[in-house]
């Protein structure tokens, strides 16, 4: 999700509704599945809705700045707070990341995830290399 398109390649735009801040709503939909996103004025998501048949949900992205800033180079997920229903059962998580800067690129270097307070994984990223060379192939 986080290195993805927040919308399906199939999903359909069906409405762009803006908002009184500048933000927009966009809503989309894809076979059975709606999703509602809300942007800020720089078009930044910061929120979506999901509603299908098998589940329903929230997702709340928190961004941090580039370290670096240049032309191009986008903010960073920073976290998300995520809340899935399916059927009666509700389920709250939080994934933090914090990235290390590995071959000009940054990438997670910590990850942690936290689901409801009662299951919590931590995972550090070391030894890690980038390619430039297979983005750099696809772009030409």
């Amino acid at each position: 999700m986080l290195a993805s398109s927040p919308i399906d390649n199939e999903a359909e735009i069906t409405k762009i509704e803006p908002l009184p801040d500048g933000g927009a709503k966009v809503y989309t939909s894809s076979q059975n599945t709606h999703v509602v996103i809300t942007v800020n004025k720089e078009n930044t998501p910061t929120h979506y809705t999901l509603e299908s048949p098998a589940l329903n949900g929230t997702i709340d992205p928190h961004y941090i700045p580039s370290p670096k800033p240049v032309p191009g180079d986008l903010r960073r997920v920073s976290s998300l707070d995520v809340s899935e229903q399916i059927g009666t059962s509700i389920m709250n998580v939080k994934l933090a990341l914090e990235y290390q800067a590995v071959g000009g690129f940054y990438i997670p270097g910590h990850v942690s995830y936290d689901v409801g307070g009662a299951y919590s994984l931590s995972m550090e990223f070391s030894g890690c290399s980038v390619s430039k060379g297979a983005i750099a192939d696809k772009i030409k």
